[in-house]
């Protein structure tokens, strides 16, 4: 069964986290240059493993999904490594990440906002 694995850079001690899907001894991965199929050898060469848990697709399931994917465009916000793993892994396109960002963004927002007016008309 596929793995969807969270890995991070050798180099790197702060807080670079990449996703990645590991099914059939290869890994599926995806970047701003599209998507990579790799051996697990050559994708752990200069990375750590953190974390993996059991996917729901199959490996023929992942397979599938990467190629139908192999030139999908890059986004930050809208689809990078985070979203191309969780949907390869699950079928669904999620990011965790992304989505308590702009949870914290907002809550930002609306305390910035409740202390300014606070302040502005003395309640």
């Amino acid at each position: 069964m596929a793995k969807l694995c969270i890995v991070t850079s050798l180099a790197d001690s702060c807080c670079y986290r990449h996703y990645s899907v590991w099914a059939n001894g290869k890994v599926y991965h995806f970047n701003e240059s599209g998507a990579h199929c790799q051996s697990e050898a050559e994708f752990m060469a200069r990375r750590k493993l953190l974390r993996e848990t059991e996917a729901t697709q199959s490996d023929a399931e992942v397979e599938q999904y990467y190629q139908a994917h192999i030139n999908s465009q890059y986004n930050a916000f809208f689809y990078n490594c985070e979203h191309f793993a969780y949907e390869c892994a699950t079928g669904r396109k999620q990011s965790p990440t992304v989505r308590g960002y702009v949870l914290a963004t907002i809550v930002g927002v609306i305390l910035a906002a409740t202390i300014y007016y606070t302040k502005q008309y003395n309640y």
